[in-house]
């Protein structure tokens, strides 16, 4: 009988934590948002959700309570 040699790929070894690139999407998103609100006057033309309950786990970023805070919706 042959037996595979070769070692086993691990896909977390070999990538780490997804939390570098987790944090650069979502805050991408939100700063293309931010221009585009700008742009409009101040306030998006469609609003837009970004449920990111979850993300607080693996993303720390100054200001993030501020950012989010500001983001609210205006009455």
């Amino acid at each position: 009988m042959v037996t595979d040699t070769r070692p086993r790929f691990n896909p977390n070894a070999f990538a780490g934590s997804a939390a570098p690139l987790a944090t650069a999407l979502t805050f991408a998103i939100a700063e293309a948002m931010e221009e585009r609100a700008e742009r409009s006057g101040g306030r998006l033309p469609k609003p837009a959700l970004s449920a990111l309950d979850e993300l607080a786990n693996v993303v720390r970023r100054a200001g993030c309570r501020t950012g989010s805070a500001t983001m609210a919706p205006r009455a």
